[in-house]
């Protein structure tokens, strides 16, 4: 009888597996016929008629997103589920949203594939140069609440593939500071995009890319001497430095943010992985007066941004985290004055064992 139990559950098991594969094929099959539609039609053009076909990469981006980079991508099961399914739902519809998870799926391939990377970064950037032309065309145009959905997700697409591909291939000069300033822009353009259709996405599907998670109210998690020890320095360096009232108080309630990421980061690890979206909220909360003190190198302000960097390392879901954290800190050092340069070397030296001072489960 216990044997017979067993195997019903192997079974059970076996056919859940069964089943999530199956779907998976079928999504394969659904973008593959939409490409299909899409490269292989006809269209008349000057009196002539051009014809488009799929060449191998596309069945490859295609067959990789649906198989790998829809489950790397979120951590928690609504987000999965997300970019696994409802996202390229909506690429089949939308073909800007498709060009979008093409990039990302190169971009990752690139990562996966040494050998082949240069082609697969041009393959990326061909899609994404797309994907941003038809996407500039539809923000220009009068709001579509069919669009909301699809807008939502390419700017949510966007924001993920420009970080990692800011820190692809093997320049570390490439992710500069103005490069990071850049990225903190589009991630605002993404809460823009938001503000666009909030009532559509607050009770829609891509409700679950806004679900942050934070430490529970009025609770709060207790950093660690050293970490509070180096956020006070921080704050008594920020009031000594000699900014003027407005770059103070930029700097200030930046620095904010981070020590607020810090506890979060501790809270969320006992029970479970750190998402992107659990950090990238600063990016849109700091004010663009404080972007433009880092445009600009303000030694503070870099200061600030270089504690906020090191919390990267400690997404071990995303391939590229890691990666751009080290070499974000590498220029901002570098862009660092003499006086200032000892400031890096706190999260540089927490960035090596990914901020594993906040959780033993941090640690490699």
């Amino acid at each position: 009888m216990k044997s017979f139990r067993v195997a019903l559950v192997f079974e059970g098991t076996r056919s859940a597996a069964f089943l999530r594969q199956m779907r998976r094929y079928l999504l394969v099959l659904k973008i593959g016929l939409m490409i299909c539609m899409y490269y292989a039609c006809t269209f008349f053009q000057s009196g002539k008629i051009a014809m488009r076909c799929i060449d191998r990469l596309l069945r490859e981006l295609m067959y990789h997103y649906a198989t790998t980079v829809c489950d790397i991508v979120g951590v928690r099961e609504d987000l999965i589920h997300l970019w696994r399914d409802y996202i390229p739902q909506q690429a089949i519809k939308h073909p800007f949203l498709m060009h979008g998870i093409l990039a990302l799926a190169a971009l990752h391939l690139a990562y996966l594939q040494p050998s082949s990377s240069l082609r697969k970064l041009q393959t990326c950037d061909k899609h994404q140069a797309i994907a941003l032309e038809q996407f500039r065309s539809i923000l220009s145009s009068p709001i579509d609440p069919q669009l909301a959905d699809a807008r939502f997700a390419l700017a949510a697409t966007l924001a993920v593939s420009s970080m990692a591909r800011s820190c692809a291939g093997t320049d570390s000069a490439a992710l500069d500071v103005s490069t990071i300033a850049e990225l903190f822009i589009l991630t605002r353009g993404v809460r823009d995009m938001i503000l666009l259709s909030a009532e559509h996405i607050r009770t829609g599907p891509m409700v679950s890319l806004l679900h942050i998670r934070r430490c529970p109210e009025p609770t709060e998690v207790s950093l660690p001497p050293s970490v509070y020890a180096q956020f006070e320095a921080v704050q008594h360096m920020l009031v000594s430095y000699g900014l003027d009232p407005d770059a103070l108080h930029h700097c200030q309630t930046a620095l904010l943010e981070p020590r607020g990421i810090y506890q979060n980061i501790a809270h969320i690890l006992p029970s479970g992985n750190v998402e992107l979206g659990d950090l990238s909220r600063w990016q849109v909360l700091v004010s663009m007066e404080y972007i433009t003190l880092v445009q600009a190198h303000n030694p503070p302000a870099l200061v600030i941004l270089a504690h906020y960097a090191v919390t990267m390392t400690t997404v071990h879901t995303a391939w590229y985290t890691q990666v751009w954290a080290e070499r974000a800190l590498h220029s901002i050092g570098h862009a660092l004055e003499g006086t200032m340069q000892h400031w890096i070397h706190w999260p540089m030296d927490q960035a090596k064992y990914r901020l594993s001072v906040l959780s033993p489960k941090l640690a490699d």
